[in-house]
């Protein structure tokens, strides 16, 4: 039997960060009136109870890994447990009579909203079980439907159908989401601030304005890539239990994805920020759409204030950019029409100026113009 010594240092070691299991239980903590000390404390015997539960059965949660001891002081079992009061984990599956404040608090800095969040079983309903092996078989058809968009077994005239196919079975699959992660729709501004701070439900609307677009693969990039998400983590939590044999042969694979979650969501994000230059440049060809651009736009402009990738993504294409740019061999005229244009669309995603511009329109009556009033902000 392992020494408890061992014991921590085989917790010290396992991967949290790759085990979508742990990652669903972190995004459903809330945290409130806790400072960092109490929030890491609070974090650490949740995850102590998440290893016994799902890694180690004989794990004692008393051993204090922090000090590789054993916490044995009533005071701190007491402490511990108030913080857990504090900090219990709320259900991700609101229902249609909770309140508006039972949901989930999403950060919008980060990829906390996960859409691989398969649940193969439910404890409080069977419904929630059935919806999550309805979204996995939608995922699985979306692959094949962007396999057929590749790789089109009745021609090229085939890809239309497929490209539209991804996005109406995205929409699908994102309302369930929706619904399972923040309940049935309100028409309140809490709902909506809910929504907007959640990155997921953002593709849900980003699916609407893409259905005018024209068949592209880098449009269909991000949905390939968070379906894959989905299906892996699906297939991870599934088949190890119902037939490990098969899981052996595909764990490798499955297990790779998984674990390059960020990694897969950070190229999400510069996918989407290729599919916005492709539509800028395709009002230079017959196939333009102003509409979707605009509107995609305004998309794109709301997940750079939302998302963190989204940021790193616009800022690897303008470190690219600024080098083109700024080259000694750049003409000059070139290069203060960069300069022009990076600081129009810096003051679109400027906060303290869109809330300035704000107070003056609403101290003038209004006004300011096309761009100052069709925005999503």
């Amino acid at each position: 039997m392992s020494s408890p010594s061992e014991k921590i240092a085989a917790f010290c070691r396992y991967d949290f960060s790759g085990d979508e299991r742990w990652l669903e239980v972190e995004r459903s903590l809330t945290f409130v009136g806790a400072d960092e000390r109490q929030r890491h404390r609070a974090l650490t015997k949740r995850k102590k109870k998440f290893y016994k539960q799902h890694i180690d059965t004989d794990f004692n949660i008393n051993l204090d890994v922090d000090g590789n001891g054993e916490s044995g002081s009533s005071s701190t079992d007491s402490g511990s447990r108030s913080e857990s009061e504090s900090s219990s984990p709320r259900n991700a599956h609101s229902s249609s009579s909770s309140s508006a404040s039972a949901s989930p608090r999403t950060s919008p800095s980060s990829t906390s909203s996960s859409s691989s969040s398969f649940r193969p079983s439910s404890p409080r309903s069977p419904y929630l079980m059935y919806l999550s092996w309805l979204q996995l078989a939608l995922h699985m058809v979306i692959l094949l439907s962007v396999l057929t968009y590749v790789l089109p077994l009745a021609g090229v005239a085939a890809q239309t159908p497929s490209f539209s196919r991804v996005l109406m079975l995205n929409i699908i699959a994102q309302a369930i989401y929706i619904m399972r992660q923040h309940g049935r729709p309100r028409w309140s501004a809490e709902y909506g601030r809910a929504l907007a701070a959640d990155e997921q439900a953002h593709f849900f609307f980003v699916s609407f304005l893409l259905i005018s677009a024209g068949p592209s693969l880098i449009l269909l990039g991000p949905f390939a890539l968070r379906s894959t998400l989905f299906v892996c983590g699906g297939i991870k939590q599934v088949l190890p239990n119902r037939a490990p044999r098969v899981y052996n042969l595909i764990a490798r694979p499955v297990e790779a994805v998984v674990s390059r979650y960020s990694q897969l969501y950070s190229q999400v994000a510069l996918l989407e920020v290729f599919g916005f230059f492709q539509l800028l440049l395709a009002l230079f060809t017959p196939q333009r759409n102003i509409l979707t651009l605009f509107g995609y736009g305004q998309y794109m402009r709301a997940r750079y204030m939302l998302s963190s990738d989204s940021k790193r993504a616009w800022g690897m294409v303008r470190t690219k950019t600024d080098g083109w740019a700024y080259h000694p061999s750049c003409p000059t005229v070139v290069r203060g029409v960069y300069d022009k244009v990076k600081t129009w669309m810096a003051s679109y995603t400027d906060e303290a100026e869109l809330q300035r511009q704000a107070q003056q329109q609403q101290q003038g009556g209004g006004g300011g113009g096309l761009m100052s009033r069709c925005n999503i902000m």
